[in-house]
């Protein structure tokens, strides 16, 4: 390896740590301060202007797990397959969906993925701040909405009760951030391998 390269492999060393160091320290102020209100606002706040300063949304929703891979279409074939996989399993132990026909059901499915995939580009885009409040949450609200709003893409496709469609997205969120936790932490362990 040259010097320049060393020297610039180092700087960009320091320039990560320096930056783990404000947003431990931003993290810590929340947690030991008496206005948590404040300091959690202080935390987004530095927090999105660092992102603002870096110009690099795409690696941002990656960390956060919006983005599970950092390759756009790559994430875009594996959401696709998960969803599939997590939605028809789901249907086969719980039963909260009701449709006629098989391909209703995976034609919701391909319907869901690109919508939320289309949406959460646009809020990563341009609504960071509002992801980083809520600490994602809002993506759980947005699934509500578009499952609700599947009924008049598909009307063969619909939830028994409100209840149900609440209960199934919340099972679904929490089953997929599971397994992608999972999984980023697989490919984490097989890179420190190498």
């Amino acid at each position: 390896m040259k010097k320049k390269d060393k020297k610039e492999l180092a700087k960009k060393e320091e320039e990560k740590e320096k930056d783990l160091e404000d947003i431990s320290k931003l993290f810590e102020d929340i947690v030991n301060g008496d206005k948590t209100e404040e300091n959690l606002e202080e935390f987004i706040s530095g927090l999105d202007s660092k992102i603002k300063k870096k110009n690099n949304n795409n690696a941002v929703a990656y960390i956060f797990g919006i983005l599970v891979h950092r390759n756009i279409f790559i994430h875009l074939l594996i959401t696709l397959v998960l969803n599939y996989a997590l939605i028809f399993a789901m249907q086969g132990f719980f039963k909260l969906v009701i449709y006629e026909h098989l391909y209703t059901l995976a034609i919701a499915v391909l319907i869901f993925t690109v919508a939320e995939f289309i949406v959460k580009v646009l809020f990563v885009r341009f609504f960071l701040r509002l992801i980083l409040s809520t600490m994602g949450l809002i993506f759980v609200v947005l699934q509500i909405l578009y499952f609700e709003l599947m009924y008049y893409f598909l009307p063969d496709f619909n939830f028994e009760s409100q209840v149900n469609l609440i209960v199934f997205v919340l099972m679904f969120a929490l089953f997929r951030y599971i397994i992608t936790r999972v999984a980023h932490r697989y490919v984490a362990s097989l890179k420190k391998g190498d």
